[in-house]
């Protein structure tokens, strides 16, 4: 975690499964001696340090600066297993297994989540509700993710975020494999306030995002969708009967008017 300009204030690193509080400044506050905190006065680079690390510490870790308002920056990490990992041969880096018997590999500099996503050109993701999404205030507001993937390499979890904010996780180890190749998943904006309003992207793990925009309408306002669609408010179909009436209103005050 990188912060420019302390001052007075302090670093703290919270786990967010437990809202443990691991580690203060370079001060470390937990018991399991795998985690350190770290840091180096010349920088301004606060370090959280986990050796030996196992799947129970995948998670939601946040730096936080003892501001007011406090100012933090979320991390997701994700710990897999050995048969998950990629081989290295020659410096390049490979999906196990290879597909089909062609083995396109990427320099070990790149991204291992995107790796997957460069060669498998079949694979899609969208988000159902289209590019911009409108509701009102006060009301829920649902999005759909639909990943078709790869058929030997499933994504094993879906993270969707609000602007840079992670807000949800979803594994999907436990689900029942599709035989159209495809995973859905669902992100609800319950009671939706302004402040839900913006980005939000859905990200499976090795393929590409899909991000829609999401607008909250204050109740009074009338739905102006420009091509996205309505959710939690309006549908497509009822917008448009909304509007022929509103039109047809117009049309016979203005017939009163002239007679």
């Amino acid at each position: 975690c990188r912060v420019e300009n302390l001052a007075q204030h302090t670093i703290s690193w919270v786990r967010h499964h437990d809202l443990h509080i691991l580690a203060i400044n370079a001060d470390t506050f937990i018991s399991d001696e795998r985690f350190r905190a770290l840091h180096n006065p010349q920088t301004a680079e606060w370090t959280l340090k986990i050796r030996a690390t196992r799947r129970k510490d995948s998670g939601i870790y946040e730096c936080q600066i003892s501001t007011m308002p406090v100012k933090s920056l979320q991390l997701y990490l994700i710990v897999l297993d050995e048969s998950e990992l990629v081989r290295r041969q020659d410096d390049i880096l490979y999906d196990i297994p290879p597909s089909s018997g062609e083995l396109e590999g990427k320099k070990s500099g790149d991204v291992y989540n995107r790796m997957y996503a460069d060669r498998v050109n079949a694979a899609t993701t969208q988000i159902l509700e289209g590019s911009i999404v409108y509701g009102y205030k006060g009301h829920n507001v649902n999005l759909t993710c639909i990943v078709n993937h790869n058929y030997d390499r499933r994504p094993s979890h879906i993270i969707w975020y609000h602007r840079n904010d992670i807000v949800a996780y979803e594994s999907l180890r436990k689900r029942e494999r599709s035989p159209l190749n495809s995973i859905t998943s669902y992100h609800l904006i319950r009671n939706a306030e302004f402040d839900d309003a913006g980005n939000y992207t859905c990200a499976p793990e090795l393929y590409t995002t899909a991000s829609t925009i999401v607008h909250i309408l204050d109740g009074e306002e009338v739905l102006e969708s420009n091509g996205g669609r309505a959710s939690g408010a309006i549908s497509g179909t009822a917008q448009l009967l909304y509007g022929v009436l509103i039109s047809l209103s117009i049309i016979y005050n203005h017939r009163d008017r002239m007679s």
